[in-house]
């Protein structure tokens, strides 16, 4: 994972969507939910829930 990765996480960890993240970051939403999808795929993790909750045990 990357810097941005790892900023991707933060938000998620605060609650925010694709759409909030990429707004903050100003990117594309569909950018952002590119990653979530390749971390989602990473981890092993199927819904952002659990990719957050599997990500929290990894760091």
């Amino acid at each position: 994972m990357d810097e941005f990765d790892h900023s991707v996480l933060q938000l998620l960890y605060e609650g925010l969507s694709a759409k909030e993240i990429a707004q903050q970051v100003e990117i594309s939403h569909r950018t952002v939910e590119h990653r979530i999808e390749r971390m989602k795929a990473r981890i092993g993790a199927r819904t952002i829930s659990q990719l957050v909750a599997l990500s929290m045990q990894v760091v």
